[in-house]
């Protein structure tokens, strides 16, 4: 049986992972490009190729102050997912919006913690409270919690209600656009000096 909700979940994490996979790729084919950073390519950590590389773009007047901000913060985002850390995503998207993300509304709950003499009664008790408006001890806004202690399918629902993964594929679509014109103004530039050779 599938539930459209976790689905949901699953196919957007896993285009988080498709945009971020070819974000890496570009960055280090772009490194590749520049002969005195080539070696810089085959980097363990893709934070050993942007350091390399991004001051070098900023320094030419490729990319910008805030473009090469955004190229650090999407890899610690993409970073931060796959990690399943995700309350920690939301901190680095938050930093590059400059705005808090919307407000959770997953509720977690550990059973062993909720009223109740068996599972049912548990399960019951928190849905009447939830739907109440009412607090139930062992319930909690799992937004409010580290992903350790609200568990890894809490966030993961979390983060797909409250928009992280769709965010986060925005991040990374941005930031292959930044790469992909850098690589278009490179390649004017060799087509520009290859002509001046040539006369």
């Amino acid at each position: 049986m599938s539930y459209p909700l976790v689905e949901a979940a699953f196919n957007e994490f896993g285009e988080v992972g498709r945009l971020a996979v070819l974000v890496e790729l570009k960055i280090r084919l772009l490194t590749n490009k520049i002969t005195h950073l080539q070696d810089y390519a085959f980097s363990h950590s893709l934070s050993g190729t942007e350091a390399a590389l991004l001051p070098y773009l900023l320094e030419n007047k490729l990319i910008s102050e805030e473009e090469k901000s955004h190229l650090e913060l999407s890899r610690k985002i993409r970073n931060k997912i796959f990690h399943c850390e995700f309350e920690e995503a939301v901190k680095f998207i938050e930093e590059l919006r400059g705005e808090k993300m919307q407000s959770g509304s997953v509720i977690g709950a550990k059973i062993d913690e909720l009223e109740g003499d068996n599972i049912l009664e548990k399960i019951l008790g928190l849905a009447g409270a939830i739907q109440s408006g009412k607090a139930a001890k062992g319930a909690f806004k799992v937004e409010s919690k580290t992903t350790k202690f609200a568990g890894i399918f809490g966030w993961l629902i979390e983060a797909q209600t409250k928009g992280l993964l769709v965010e986060s594929q925005k991040i990374a679509s941005q930031a292959l656009s930044i790469i992909e014109r850098v690589f278009e103004t490179l390649a004017k530039q060799d087509y520009e000096n290859a002509r001046k050779s040539e006369s």
